[in-house]
């Protein structure tokens, strides 16, 4: 009997979402997952990325994407850049899921809703065109939009060959079916799976795709949408000796700001957002395995919203801990619609009453709040801004863990990452 060793990772990189789950054999080699990685502040997040990866000696096999705001994507080009992730799994690459987040990401970098230089979001532009353009999306593995889950379950094998840690012996195809799994295999044991959920409520990004081609010459002959067209809308600036004082350079961008903003007006309960698509996804053990939680770390420093409140706080955290091994990550998922969450835990199934240990979507929102998404069994967790963050409700907090007895940890980028670690025994 041979087993394994997980370490789960929170990574404090403020707001922002920066997850990973690490696999050890016996014999020390490795296979590293990821949920995201990004947040508000690119040094941040560049310094829990070598963290995560150990400078750059312990890659990611398998990097999970919500969606492609800022907060969540910004630390791609240093994983790509550095080689530091193998395969990628993201939503289904839609035109207009692509168009509404370079809008979105510009939008937030040219009014200073996020301090990222601009030749970040440039970069971070191309990659997405030159992925929704490729027809050949190298390493990159599309979760086609549904919710029957029909389809092939997916396996990936880790092992060793030709002397490599952790190497994948094989690789998942170019698009699989929301929530249908992808099982993690060694030696024959099927020990681990991941379940992927993309909805098809999209429908607010195609107005939003259609209501700037009514404005902006941003299509082709054929009534496409040229890319090409798309960022010279965006790029184009105004003559220096035109501008105002502390005025954007961006031609266009009050005027596209103005379509978005009444695309997406500041949403009410159960309002679909810029967030439609965003996408859970569940990590968990499977029935062929015996695991043991080994221990959990919550050591913080002193900061204005991440303690822990007492110690009978504590204790109740540590007995949770020990059922946290099954895993919901939801990035930005509109649990407020409740619609969304009804289908989460028809896709889920019996393993929704398994769920120990949940992301809070959105950095602990009051808009994407649903109280039937919580439960006392769970521990909950968001990342938040240590000096106030856009996102995050304190009273969504407090209300998270004492009105559902699901202890809510909130972490800033100054805390020590929340870790978990457990031990599976393949039978």
């Amino acid at each position: 009997m041979s087993h394994i060793r997980l370490e789960r990772t929170i990574w404090p990189v403020g707001h922002g979402a920066f997850y990973t789950e690490q696999f050890t054999s016996g014999r020390g080699n490795t296979f590293t997952v990821a949920y995201d990685c990004g947040g508000k502040d690119k040094d941040t997040i560049g310094e829990q990325i070598g963290n995560a990866t150990k400078g750059g000696s312990n890659p990611i096999d398998l990097l999970f994407i919500s969606h492609f705001h800022l907060d969540h994507i910004n630390g791609l080009p240093i994983l790509l850049g550095n080689q530091l992730v193998k395969r990628i799994v993201l939503p289904q690459l839609a035109e207009e899921v692509v168009l509404e987040a370079i809008v979105y990401n510009f939008i937030k970098a040219s009014h200073g809703g996020h301090q990222h230089p601009s030749d970040d979001v440039i970069q971070l532009q191309e990659q997405l065109i030159s992925w929704v353009q490729s027809d050949n999306k190298e390493n990159i593995t599309e979760v086609v939009e549904g919710d029957d889950g029909d389809g092939e379950i997916n396996h990936i094998e880790i092992g060793e060959r030709n002397g490599e840690a952790g190497q994948v012996n094989s690789v998942l195809p170019k698009e699989i079916r929301s929530g249908k799994e992808i099982q993690i295999v060694t030696k024959g044991n099927i020990f681990w799976h991941y379940i992927p959920i993309c909805y098809k409520n999209k429908q607010k990004c195609k107005d939003l795709l259609v209501a700037l081609k009514k404005k902006y010459d941003i299509t082709n002959d054929q009534e496409k949408l040229d890319w090409k067209k798309v960022k010279k809308v965006l790029s184009e600036e105004i003559p220096e000796e035109e501008r105002k004082p502390r005025e954007t350079k961006y031609k266009n961008i009050k005027g596209i700001k103005d379509i978005y903003d009444t695309i997406f007006p500041a949403k009410g309960k159960g309002e679909q957002s810029h967030n439609c698509y965003s996408m859970p996804v569940y990590s968990g053990p499977t029935t062929d395995v015996a695991l043991n939680h080994i221990y959990s770390s919550y050591r913080y420093n002193e900061c204005l919203f991440a303690r822990v409140v007492d110690v009978l706080y504590r204790r109740y955290f540590d007995i949770l801990a020990q059922h946290s091994a099954h895993c919901l990550y939801t990035g930005d998922f509109e649990a407020n619609i409740q619609s969304n969450l009804d289908k989460l835990k028809q896709i889920l199934g019996t393993l929704w009453a398994k769920v120990g240990l949940l992301q809070i979507p959105h950095h602990i929102s009051d808009s994407n709040y649903n109280p039937d998404l919580y439960d006392h069994r769970m521990l909950s967790f968001g990342n938040v801004d240590d000096k106030g963050d856009e996102s995050f409700s304190f009273s969504i907090y407090r209300k998270i863990s004492y009105s559902h007895h699901c202890p809510a940890v909130a972490i800033t980028e100054k805390d020590k990452p929340l870790e978990f670690g457990y031990y599976i025994v393949l039978i």
